[in-house]
């Protein structure tokens, strides 16, 4: 795949040289390509390996839903109200 991408990218530096639009669409388009298999060998790679150390999990939803019995929603705290004038 390497080598590909690799291709991919000296072909579009060479032809960014070029004035005709169509040649330079489509080494960006091969660029694009190559650059999606890539990407689909990484999603490929992480899913056979399982879900990533502190990647998303499954918890309690936001908004407390699906939260331990017995605790307590938090409180926020933080929250700071402000308002807005728009000045003509």
């Amino acid at each position: 795949m390497r080598p590909e991408i690799e291709q991919a990218v000296n072909r579009l530096k060479d032809v960014t040289k070029s004035d005709d639009p169509a040649v330079i669409e489509r080494a960006i388009k091969d660029l694009t390509t190559a650059s999606y298999k890539v990407g689909e060998a990484v999603y490929k790679a992480a899913a056979a390996s399982g879900p990533a150390p502190g990647g998303p999990q499954a918890g309690p939803t936001p908004g407390g839903a699906g939260s331990a019995p017995g605790a307590e929603p938090k409180k926020d705290e933080d929250v700071i109200g402000a308002e807005c004038e728009v000045k003509k």
